[in-house]
């Protein structure tokens, strides 16, 4: 599971030279079908809701919205009224005209006049197509599996991880293609950064134009990749100390000379639970061997913890301080989704990071034979 801002696609993405534009902007739109009501400019904020930084009444179908524009591209959110959002893009200095329809989706409204967002939705329509070949492979791996054809299924696995793998290639070529335009920092933060190691992210953003460190973008992507450097493999994980179950202090650094497993997890977070009984597993096998495991709770409601605890039968060290996203621990590792692990050998180093399924029990034969 993880922290979203409203995006109409999994990636984004763009291929042009930085063209930011600082001064004043204007936003000129028409909604067909909708005479009255207001227009709301909305800036995302990961984790948080949208802030709201101008309005504008609807007359006649028509609405006009007048400020200033920083001096790099930002992206933003239209939304009707209280709820429907109907457009995205890049807001920076000049005129943005938007043509939408009553409860038209974002993908169906017109934008023109911001040349970031122009070159952002060709990539859209690219990846639309890109995704049509997932969603199509899906649908194949539902028929073969109601046919229990399991050659069939495994060939198709093979080829929608392909197709996966092509997205997350596609995406990281832009990056370095087009390094000057402030969506690749967007791009690289929003989206990429969680699935790559320190290494292959440090390198992306090596990639980006000098001339874009001051965009909110690049702060934001140079601040995660700091925290990610505590992640990398062969750094000595941060020492923590926070609450058990019990109310008690639990300090991470009290278990040196064991193979530990610090686990991000949460009693709301499904998939969380469903790779639950695999950790059982491993930790029953290997905790007479020097391996221990301490669970690191994004939860908020205590007793939904503790009862995720007794009904999942997760018998190690559990810590939480019950802030949710702002789990003091989770941001110090910067964790963005969960579940997440990190595996450390006996001095405190992280060996090996978000082991799922049998891989983590594979990690610890492997490193604890018999």
């Amino acid at each position: 599971m993880r922290k979203i801002i409203v995006l109409s696609v999994v990636i984004l993405f763009v291929f042009a030279a930085c063209q930011n534009k600082s001064g004043n902007y204007k936003i000129s739109g028409e909604i067909a079908g909708v005479d009255s009501g207001k227009v709301y400019l909305l800036k995302p904020e990961v984790g948080k809701a949208p802030i709201v930084e101008d309005t504008a009444d609807i007359v006649n179908g028509n609405f006009e919205m007048e400020g200033t524009a920083g001096k790099y591209a930002t992206f933003h959110l239209l939304r009707l009224n209280k709820k429907q959002y109907f457009a995205e893009f890049f807001l920076q200095g000049g005129k943005t005209n938007i043509t939408a329809y009553k409860d038209s989706t974002i993908n169906a409204t017109k934008i023109s006049g911001s040349s970031e967002t122009d070159i952002f939705n060709i990539f859209i329509k690219e990846l639309a197509s890109l995704q049509q070949k997932r969603n199509k492979y899906k649908q194949e791996y539902q028929a073969a599996a109601a046919k229990q054809n399991q050659q069939e299924m495994d060939r198709i696995q093979a080829d929608f991880q392909a197709s996966s793998d092509n997205m997350i290639v596609y995406t990281k070529n832009f990056i370095r293609e087009n390094n000057n335009s402030v969506v690749a920092p967007f791009i690289l933060y929003n989206q990429l950064a969680p699935s790559l190691e320190y290494d292959q992210l440090k390198e992306l953003t090596d990639t980006i134009s000098p001339e874009l460190q001051g965009s909110e973008y690049m702060s934001k992507l140079n601040e995660y990749l700091s925290r990610k450097a505590k992640t990398a493999i062969g750094a000595i994980a941060s020492d923590f100390t926070m609450k058990d179950t019990e109310g008690n202090d639990f300090t991470l650094s009290s278990l040196r000379g064991k193979y530990v497993l610090i686990d991000f997890w949460a009693s709301w977070c499904s998939p969380c639970r469903k790779e639950n009984p695999n950790v059982v597993t491993a930790y029953n096998n290997f905790k007479d061997k020097g391996f221990d495991i301490v669970g690191v709770s994004l939860d908020k409601d205590k007793k939904a913890w503790v009862k995720a605890i007794k009904d999942d039968n997760l018998t190690w060290h559990h810590v939480s301080d019950l802030k949710f996203w702002n789990n003091v621990v989770a941001r110090t590792y910067g964790v963005q989704s969960i579940p997440y692990n990190l595996l450390l050998d006996k001095e405190g180093k992280i060996i090996a990071m978000n082991l799922r399924g049998e891989n983590l029990s594979k990690k610890l034969k492997e490193i604890m034979p018999e």
